[in-house]
């Protein structure tokens, strides 16, 4: 019985891996068949949920999936037109649904700083929209996307109130692997066509729940294939924020590790993998992509460049330029709200840059760090609830079992949190919907597992 269904799970892997290797190279054709592909893949997937799960869940779920594997290109989905996109129109029918269901909830201990928050949003709009449109509504997106906090929280309440079968910890082994191959897979390919910081953020987590899973002796094995190619999908996308999230997270994994009952396999799991992908993996790439290596190594060292001429030291440069003149502007006045505003330093000129910006308009420049970004535009005003948010958050997934032992997904979780921590200080990603609908979500998610172990703990 054993034998048939470890064979059946592995057919399934084989399956799902096939079919996503074929959605990835459709890809290469072009940016429709990547769509099309992605949503044939996601809606396969989306059967077992769909059979199992009600409606909120399952929309969660499809958006949520190609909000990752198409970042920009299915979440800028302008409906009708920018700044108002299939993000906003997913908020409001989810935000609908649930509370004809009665079951938008919003967690406890949040409710005072996300009505600050929301409170803050309709005085920018109404301050900012006469003088500067629809770009104010698009720079408030970066407040406004907190909704998914409850949304999601909400959603996790659905979840495990749907328990319909016994938990089974070998299905949940095999969509980790089935995720991490066809994800890695589809990266690898269409890399050209992610968004960057955004692909490589979504596979580090994959990289923690890897490392942090109890596995069976069976599945440990396909650590060999999926943990490397995983690594390997992150490395070839070139956006070096990332990099250094996904190592401050492993940082975080082996340090929290101490606190988890026999933490010492994940750090004997991190310490073999790591040395299979240094003497297995990067020998071989070396041989069969030299260029490639060296792309990578040049990137690498440039993490910590700030003279010379390379592409990426010069946005190094950039940074520091930008982000000292929003410093200016906010010294000026750290009170005032600024969302909407028309921003092209003219120092950029001085030192050699075109004007060439990011955003959705000529003439707004994205500072690439979301910290500084929000209080440019929001002045100091949200710092304190939002802070307060993620101490919630970070709270919730911190807490110890009688023994004073967290359990490994916890640790998964805060070090994901970790990763988003220092991505969000070099890239754009609290003001894209792609990425803030997930970090969000993570955060909320903070929220529904400290009210589930409370629960567990009032009812053992």
């Amino acid at each position: 019985m054993k034998r048939a269904l470890a064979a059946k799970r592995l057919g399934q892997v084989g399956v799902v891996c096939v079919l996503g290797v074929v959605a990835s190279l459709l890809a290469l054709k072009t940016e429709v068949a990547v769509g099309v592909g992605a949503a044939i893949l996601v809606v396969m997937l989306a059967i077992p949920v769909l059979k199992r799960f009600r409606l909120p869940v399952v929309l969660s779920f499809l958006f949520l999936a190609l909000d990752v594997l198409l970042n920009q290109q299915f979440s800028h989905f302008a409906v009708p037109r920018p700044p108002l996109f299939i993000t906003e129109v997913f908020m409001v029918v989810l935000t609908v649904i649930l509370k004809s269901m009665n079951a938008l909830k919003v967690p406890k201990s949040a409710i005072l700083p996300l009505a600050a928050i929301g409170l803050l949003v309709v005085i920018g709009v109404i301050a900012n929209y006469p003088k500067n449109g629809l770009p104010a509504i698009r720079d408030a997106a970066e407040l406004y996307y907190v909704a998914f906090i409850p949304l999601s929280y909400s959603v996790y309440r659905m979840i495990w109130g749907a328990r319909r079968t016994p938990y089974d910890r070998g299905a949940a082994q095999t969509a980790i692997i089935i995720a991490s191959i066809i994800a890695s897979v589809f990266f690898l390919i269409t890399r050209h066509h992610q968004v960057p910081g955004a692909s490589e953020s979504f596979l580090g987590i994959l990289l923690f729940l890897q490392l942090g899973w109890h596995w069976s002796k069976t599945g440990e094995r396909w650590l060999f294939l999926i943990f490397p190619l995983t690594l390997a999908a992150i490395l070839v996308q070139g956006a070096r924020g990332p990099w250094v999230g996904v190592g401050l997270g492993l940082v975080c994994l082996v340090v929290l590790s101490y606190k988890v009952e026999n933490g010492s396999s994940i750090r004997r799991r991190l310490a073999r993998l790591l040395l299979f992908f240094l003497v297995v993996v990067v020998p071989l790439g070396l041989l069969t992509s030299p260029a490639l290596y060296a792309h990578i190594q040049r990137d690498m060292v440039s993490i910590f460049q700030t003279n010379g001429t390379y592409y990426q030291v010069a946005n190094n440069r950039w940074r520091w330029i930008i982000w000292g003149q929003a410093l200016k502007q906010i010294g000026q006045d750290p009170f005032a709200i600024r969302i909407g505003q028309q921003w092209v330093p003219a120092v950029l000129a001085n030192y050699g840059f075109s004007i060439a910006t990011t955003g959705y308009q000529l003439g707004t420049i994205a500072l690439s760090n979301s910290y500084l970004q929000i209080v440019q535009w929001w002045g100091i005003w949200p710092i304190v609830p939002l802070a307060l948010i993620a101490i919630g958050s970070v709270k919730g997934f911190a807490m110890v079992d009688s023994r004073g032992y967290l359990r490994p997904m916890q640790v998964v979780a805060l070090s994901a949190l970790a990763m988003w921590s220092a991505v969000i200080l070099v890239e754009v990603v609290l003001e894209g919907p792609y990425m803030s609908v997930v970090v969000w979500s993570l955060v909320g998610l903070g929220y529904f597992y400290r009210d589930w172990r409370i629960r567990e703990a009032n009812h053992p």
